[in-house]
């Protein structure tokens, strides 16, 4: 069964399966790997892949950053 992605425009949230993350689905895009609907973190200013749980934008190298200094491995880590 395919993972249920649903965005909420109504509060920019986006419930992947059982989670909810800040964010939204990118529009008119889908991972190269698995065809899966993108989404745009707006924790860590980043697109990733919800069923392949993969970045799809490397983060940057500035210790100092917000978004990329706390990103996680995996965008949906437990």
């Amino acid at each position: 069964m395919p993972l249920q992605v649903i965005e909420n425009r109504d509060d920019d949230t986006v419930t992947i399966g059982s989670r909810t993350v800040a964010g939204w689905v990118a529009q008119d895009a889908q991972c190269q790997d698995c065809d899966t609907q993108i989404v745009f973190s707006l924790a860590h200013l980043a697109l990733f892949c919800p069923a392949c749980n993969r970045w799809l934008e490397r983060h940057c190298d500035e210790a100092e950053c917000l978004y990329c200094a706390g990103r996680p491995a995996q965008p949906l880590a437990a």
